[in-house]
């Protein structure tokens, strides 16, 4: 997956892409599969099971992945949400106080996804989640060697 046209538009001088990512593919097809199988029984209902699936379809297989497209950059994390309305947010790493991954058992189980949250300073409240995120622990150090990397720089 990449993005570069929707990148270019937010990236600084001499910026560049290290990490683009969405909501995990392993939590949209379960959640697909869970949607075929409820409805299957709603076939015989009026035809509600093809508009079930449909429906699921396109938010599983389309809509989570486009409206929620992440990257890491070698300056900070970019946080672009939404299709046809959207907004993007960023965060400079020198402002990134902490980095928290919840990972509910059952997501966990099913999914092997979890959610990152990413405060800065000055706020008690998480101010980005990236949820149904693949592999979170690895994530997470991805962002902590990029802060090193970018603290290194400033510093020089």
């Amino acid at each position: 997956m990449t993005h570069q046209r929707l990148w270019q538009q937010h990236l600084g001088r001499d910026e560049q892409v290290v990490f683009e990512f969405s909501i995990s593919d392993r939590f949209r097809n379960v959640n697909l599969l869970i949607a075929a199988l409820v409805s299957i029984p709603l076939l015989f209902a009026f035809g509600l099971g093809i508009i079930t699936f449909v429906a699921a379809w396109f938010i599983l297989s389309f809509y989570l992945k486009v409206s929620n497209i992440y990257c890491l950059t070698d300056r900070r994390i970019i946080i672009h949400r939404g299709w046809l309305s959207t907004n993007t947010i960023s965060i400079d790493y020198d402002r990134i106080t902490d980095v928290t991954i919840i990972q509910p058992f059952f997501e966990w189980l099913l999914f092997k996804s979890g959610s990152i949250y990413v405060n800065t300073a000055g706020l008690e409240v998480h101010e980005i989640k990236l949820p149904h995120i693949d592999q979170p622990n690895l994530l997470k150090q991805k962002i902590y060697d990029l802060i090193n990397e970018s603290d290194k720089k400033n510093k020089s």
